[in-house]
């Protein structure tokens, strides 16, 4: 169990009034968290950003008048040392997006019930809040991300006359017309798709115009 010697002071933004007392007598119930203002507005919200001095605010990202997602952005720049938890409604696009805005927890509301406040605690003393199937999410995109900036890196790999080669190999020239057009031999050609091939990892023309064309290069 998490103590603090002060109270987490808590900035609330919800827009659903009976989430809103869920949240409330929730977080009202524990000595270590102080509730310390409720917006009910994107509005509000980003007026409260600017007045009070909180440490954590939890926020529904769907509210009345606005994107929840923005606010996020906006009170990570006002105050660059106040954290943020995520009240959401899946554990999908919208957590990977409040991640991405800044935040530091994501709760999903289903069975949710007893968790902001663990959540608030988390994030307070400098950790992070998700659920296990988030986790999972969330390295799966690391993965991703990394393999694209490998792949990214194949491509600058290759210098100018082997990217012009690749171009005209994926305009369906061959070896012999190629070389013609380039004044160079058949076999300078072929050395030259033989290192395209190699540096871009692939065994095939055909496998290196695919990747050529994923990165944007053709």
């Amino acid at each position: 169990m998490v103590l603090f010697e002060i109270s987490v002071q808590v900035l609330l933004v919800n827009s659903d009034q009976v989430m809103t007392n869920l949240l409330t007598k929730e977080l009202g119930s524990e000595n270590d968290i102080q509730l310390l203002c409720v917006a009910q507005s994107r509005r509000e919200g980003k007026r409260l950003i600017e007045n009070k001095n909180f440490d954590v605010m939890l926020i529904d990202p769907v509210l009345k008048d606005g994107n929840g997602f923005d606010l996020i952005s906006y009170a990570k720049k006002i105050r660059p040392l106040c954290e943020v938890v995520v009240a959401g409604r899946d554990e999908g696009e919208d957590a990977m997006r409040a991640f991405a805005s800044g935040a530091m927890g994501y709760v999903p509301c289903t069975g949710a019930e007893g968790r902001y406040a663990h959540a608030v605690k988390q994030v307070a003393c400098g950790g992070a809040y998700m659920t296990p199937r988030m986790s999972r999410e969330v390295l799966c995109q690391l993965e991703s991300k990394s393999a694209l900036v490998d792949r990214r890196r194949e491509m600058e790999r290759l210098t100018l006359r082997e990217l012009q080669i690749l171009r005209m190999v994926a305009d369906g020239h061959t070896s012999l017309p190629l070389g013609r057009k380039l004044g160079i031999s058949c076999q300078t050609v072929n050395a030259h798709v033989k290192n395209i091939l190699r540096k871009l990892n692939v065994r095939t023309r055909a496998q290196a115009i695919a990747k050529a064309y994923e990165q944007g290069v053709l």
